[in-house]
């Protein structure tokens, strides 16, 4: 399988250290890249290292709602884990989804993510986005094992799915 260096405008922890690689396989279907860890933000960065792949930004009324269903389905796990106060077992599920909340705030604006280094500035130029997100997104992007961030992320994802099928329903009556 082709290895995959993260490019330096990706390299920001908690979801890639500077040394990572990931490695994907060319032919996995897009369901496989959202259950793996390596899948996070595969597609923006192939996209990114110039190399042709999927681009779910152009399609955000397919690929968009499952990320929503990733979500839906991974809530009440992470949920559990706060429950049980392990902070240590909550932390990768919630990494995965504030990458996967990312990527549909870009998707459903109909771009990929360009750069997790300067998220915060990009996120703000979004013209679809929830009030103060970069400001609600930054404790949990800090702080991914804490129980508020998971609150804040449960909250940023009602908001930005609401969103998005309002935001589906006025592009059809525009015809677009």
């Amino acid at each position: 399988m082709p290895e995959l260096i993260i490019p330096k405008s990706f390299q920001l922890e908690p979801f890639f250290k500077t040394e990572d690689t990931i490695t994907y396989d060319e032919d996995a279907s897009f369901s496989f890249f959202l259950h793996q860890r390596q899948g996070l933000f595969l597609f923006d960065i192939m996209k990114a290292s110039h190399i042709k792949s999927l681009q779910p930004w152009n399609e955000r009324e397919r690929y968009v709602p499952k990320l929503f269903s990733d979500w839906t389905s991974t809530e009440e796990v992470i949920a559990i884990h706060f429950r049980n106060r392990d902070r240590v077992q909550a932390r990768d599920p919630m990494i995965k989804q504030l990458a996967h909340f990312i990527e549909a705030m870009f998707w459903m604006n109909k771009q990929p993510v360009h750069s997790l280094v300067t998220w915060r500035s990009e996120l703000a130029r979004l013209e679809i986005k929830p009030v103060n997100v970069v400001e609600r997104l930054s404790f949990s992007i800090e702080q991914p094992d804490h129980y508020h961030s998971f609150i804040q992320l449960k909250a940023l994802f009602v908001e930005i799915e609401k969103l998005f099928y309002k935001q589906l329903l006025l592009d059809r009556k525009k015809g677009m």
